[in-house]
């Protein structure tokens, strides 16, 4: 009895799996030789919907149901790329080619190379909701951009994109994600300015004085001869009212760059 209970078992995965098969190439064939995008997601999603069910598919048809899942739900993005639920199909599409990329199978190469289209795209819409003042909607597009070019697959430090961040953060409202993006920047190149004026006004707006200090003292060290940092200290220090410290930071700061005009035109000023 045992043994035709596992014959049986045995048979209908074998069937089940040769479904499925088959619904993967009635996907590629809709959408490769009849253009047919409708039908190529219809026979695509019935296939997904087998694989939550416990469906297994061996790697080189797991590879082309992975690609040919990304390049439907990419194509349906693209066919409405200005409504904002088309966002969902360019996240299955991520997704699915993100799948694929890692798996060195028989369509990873194809699907690596869309990973790139990918987050131009979130790139690509978060300009659009930075147009339209929606500064949170284009943050988490800059952040799903970021995570592609992150990815094992590609493994790009996307100083680009984590910048828009730190600004789409800020133009939000969401100061400690400001925050966050701003620190990570600086941690890869603390020489650029953009990353410490972004750290401490976003300091500033939170109220955290300490923090904010430290950050104007790690952004004068790193990057001395900045103008916006040294007046973002003289203003701290004339937002808290020390005019002493002001002086002698201002005095320190000459003495340890004396050819600095910049430094010498604030202190005149004082």
């Amino acid at each position: 009895m045992m043994k035709k209970i596992i014959y049986l078992f045995t048979i209908f995965l074998f069937f089940d799996v040769t479904a499925q098969k088959m619904e993967i190439t009635s996907a590629v064939i809709a959408l490769d030789n009849h253009k047919d995008l409708e039908a190529a997601q219809k026979w695509i999603d019935i296939a997904t919907d087998k694989m939550k069910g416990g469906g297994a598919l061996k790697p080189k048809i797991l590879s082309k149901y992975n690609h040919y899942q990304g390049l439907i739900y990419l194509k349906k993005f693209q066919a409405d790329a200005d409504n904002q639920i088309s966002f969902n199909y360019l996240e299955t599409a991520s997704n699915a080619f993100l799948k694929d990329a890692v798996a060195n199978a028989s369509f990873s190469k194809k699907s690596n190379n869309q990973l790139p289209i990918c987050a131009y795209l979130y790139q690509e819409g978060a300009y659009k909701d930075y147009e339209k003042k929606d500064y949170k909607s284009a943050l988490n597009k800059f952040i799903s951009a970021i995570s592609i070019n992150a990815s094992e697959a590609i493994q790009k430090i996307d100083t680009f994109n984590m910048y828009n961040a730190s600004l789409m953060a800020f133009q939000s409202g969401d100061y400690e994600e400001s925050v966050k993006w701003s620190n990570e920047l600086i941690s890869i190149d603390p020489t650029d300015v953009r990353f410490h004026v972004r750290l401490i006004d976003a300091y500033d707006e939170l109220g955290d004085l300490d923090l904010q200090l430290d950050a104007i003292k790690k952004g004068r060290k790193y990057v001395p001869q900045s103008k916006e940092i040294i007046f973002s200290e003289v203003n701290y220090y004339l937002a808290t009212g020390d005019s002493q410290l002001l002086l002698e930071s201002l005095d320190n700061a000459v003495r340890s760059d004396s050819l600095n005009p910049i430094l010498h035109l604030v202190l005149g000023n004082t």
